[in-house]
């Protein structure tokens, strides 16, 4: 099967006339091409009358082969044209403020010194933002995410979070160390409000009552609930690696100490008929790079 250029344009301009005008050939070299390729398949294409031009159910059929084929073939010119130089071009990732400071963001430092002429875009978003109407390549995002149900996108795990509450020693020996997550959250608190928390707290923390956010202090992103905590404001739900630092000085205490279900990360993109080379290399790059992650 091969694309035919003179019966696609015919499909697409239903007019023998127009179609002639863009291919710069006479409409009868059209009309006769499009009766031998009628012949030389032994169907018909076309519904012809004095005013309309229509594609038969075979046409449909042939011009959807055409359109595959096409599609192959620019496709197939576009890789080894990428094979011949070095890959290049953008790759638009969003992902959410938790991970920004995550080993599996920072990994994209190695995977650009690697690959200088291929570019970053990135979105920092809590919104979970869809790939496609947003036309961008990559989520990195924390899971388990309604999105990882949708049969169009592939998900790849490279990693985990670990949440923790942590606290500063001051508000440890202010209201001492506790034995349990129901009274790690009796502490006063820094309540992160870009996450349902008060949800969160009734769901998995069923032991703990009462439990009111507008008691405490509050914060809309995580760098602002990383910041209040550390000034001693109240002890706070936070990413382990986000306060790694902090952890081995001293200046925080893990108040939970890994009590907390990890969250795996994933690396969310759009299933295509063709990936794009730069696209295929962060894919195997993340593979390689977490390869251990189960």
């Amino acid at each position: 099967m091969y694309p035919d250029k003179i019966f696609m344009a015919v499909a697409d301009l239903k007019s023998f006339s127009a179609a002639a005008k863009v291919l710069s050939k006479s409409p009868s070299a059209i009309s006769k091409h499009i009766k031998m390729l009628e012949n030389k398949l032994g169907v018909q294409l076309f519904n012809r009358t004095t005013r309309v031009l229509t594609v038969t159910k075979a046409g449909d059929v042939f011009y959807e082969c055409c359109k595959d084929v096409a599609q192959l073939t620019e496709r197939t010119v576009t890789e080894l044209s990428d094979m011949s130089k070095l890959p290049s071009g953008k790759i638009s990732i969003t992902w959410a403020n938790v991970l920004s400071s995550s080993h599996e963001v920072k990994a994209l430092k190695a995977f650009c010194k690697k690959y200088p002429d291929i570019k970053i875009d990135v979105k920092v978003t809590n919104e979970p933002l869809c790939l496609a109407s947003n036309k961008i390549d990559f989520a990195v995002r924390v899971g388990p995410h309604e999105q990882l149900k949708d049969s169009s996108l592939i998900a790849i795990k490279i990693g985990y979070i670990q949440p923790i509450f942590c606290a500063t020693p001051d508000i440890v020996e202010q209201f001492g160390m506790p034995s349990s997550i129901p009274e790690a959250i009796k502490l006063p608190q820094v309540v992160p409000t870009y996450l349902p928390f008060n949800q969160m707290v009734k769901k998995y923390f069923p032991d703990v009552e009462n439990f009111n956010e507008a008691d405490h202090h509050q914060a809309s992103d995580i760098f602002t609930l990383y910041n209040m905590v550390k000034l001693g404001l109240g002890a706070g739900f936070i990413g382990k690696h986000v306060v790694e630092k902090e952890l081995e000085e001293g200046s925080l205490i893990d108040l939970t100490k890994d009590i907390l279900p990890k969250l795996p990360i994933y690396l969310i993109f759009t299933k295509l008929k063709y990936t794009p080379r730069k696209n295929r290399l962060l894919i195997d790059f993340y593979k390689e790079t977490f390869a251990l992650v189960i």
